[in-house]
């Protein structure tokens, strides 16, 4: 009786895993969704429930037998106890049987809720959602697409209304049967085909990898390429040819172009001839062929005035003029009359001794006391 009673609590065991096993498998590959009290997950829960049981039985069994061998004696088949007149373990043998009768009808109800959705019955009452397609409540069943919900009557393709099953297309959040899955696909600007993979889009315009080629030499485009303001793709190569030329290495502009003077320069190449200064935003001035900083020029190439000794440039806060008289250079505001220092650019003026007068301190008596007052200043002594 005890080796049969161990034998049913084995089987049981294996069965309900197989059961809860294959119950699992059949949910996995169902595409419809239900609420989180379908009569499946109801199943599985009462088959982890009876699982634990039949473990918790198996282990009372055990530590009952090894305390029963521990504490009787050994008796023969036909040995009887005067008191109670049945044979050993049978007192055993019949709590077994109840727990037995007690897993069994546990494993009848975990088989409740099995089957009824497939024959068609509701899982649950409570509402999944709204239908993406017509937008009412879903209250038994959905598909789930691309992150939507919908009424298994509203799944449909988008270009004949037929009804969506196990295989369907999603392309820009559309859906297509397999008769129409390339009613949505794009076509290609170059060979005017479907494009069913991978899509190239330039200047707004679909192209296969394969097609997307330089407009010049026909050359595929794999890596890096170009686009003009035509609309047109070009490798690196052709779109070299295409752009202006530095003026002072001579190789094309790719990126920032620098005009100056009339001309398009790199701006790392637009320099001053004396100290290398890169002259991007920089002032500069042009001094035949030559382009200097401005720093650079008023040192080494310009005018020098006679009265201050500095270069005569004008700047971009002051504008000065070169005013000449006998051979030696003035700035402007340094042309004055020697005597009382009257600006001379817009008046009559008088060249004594290497310096200027006015009219008024011109005449013989006021040179000599001009001359007498600055005996010292080298540029009346000259």
């Amino acid at each position: 009786m005890t080796q049969d009673l161990e034998l049913a609590i084995d089987e049981f065991e294996a069965f309900a895993e197989n059961l809860k096993a294959e119950i699992k498998r059949r949910e996995q590959n169902k595409r419809l969704s239900y609420s989180s009290s379908s009569p499946t997950e109801c199943a599985v829960k009462n088959l982890d429930n009876l699982l634990a049981d039949i473990e918790h039985f198996s282990e009372q069994r055990r530590l009952s037998q090894s305390s029963s061998g521990r504490n009787s004696r050994v008796l023969s088949p036909s040995t009887v106890l005067p008191s109670s007149g049945i044979r050993p373990h049978s007192m055993w043998d019949e709590s077994m049987e109840r727990d037995l009768d007690d897993l069994t009808q546990k494993m009848v109800n975990s088989f409740k809720g099995i089957g009824e959705e497939e024959n068609g019955l509701k899982p649950s009452e409570t509402e999944l959602g709204s239908c993406s397609a017509c937008e009412k409540s879903i209250k038994d069943k959905s598909i789930i697409a691309d992150g939507k919900k919908f009424h298994p009557d509203c799944f449909e393709c988008s270009v004949c209304n037929t009804k969506l099953t196990d295989k369907y297309y999603i392309v820009d959040s559309r859906y297509y049967c397999e008769e129409h899955k390339k009613a949505g696909l794009l076509d290609c600007h170059n060979c005017g085909d479907k494009i069913e993979g991978t899509v190239i889009t330039s200047n707004q315009k679909k192209y296969h990898p394969s097609c997307f080629k330089c407009n010049h030499c026909n050359k595929s485009l794999n890596g890096k390429y170009y686009t003009t303001a035509e609309g047109e793709n070009l490798c690196e190569s052709d779109y070299k040819k295409t752009r202006e030329k530095c003026a002072h290495c001579t190789l094309p502009i790719i990126d920032q172009i620098l005009t100056a003077l009339d001309k398009k320069y790199h701006p790392n190449c637009f320099r001053c001839a004396l100290c290398d200064i890169q002259l991007d935003s920089v002032p500069f001035v042009q001094d035949g062929k030559s382009i200097n900083c401005r720093e650079c020029y008023v040192r080494y190439k310009a005018v020098q005035c006679y009265v201050c000794s500095k270069g005569i440039v004008s700047s971009n806060d002051e504008k000065t003029a070169l005013i000449t008289c006998e051979g030696r250079n003035y700035h402007e505001q340094c042309f004055t009359c020697i005597g009382c220092g009257t600006g001379l650019a817009d008046q009559g003026f008088r060249s004594v001794r290497n310096s200027v007068l006015c009219g008024s301190c011109s005449t013989p008596a006021k040179i000599k006391l001009v001359y007498n007052n600055n005996s010292k200043n080298p540029m009346v002594n000259a």
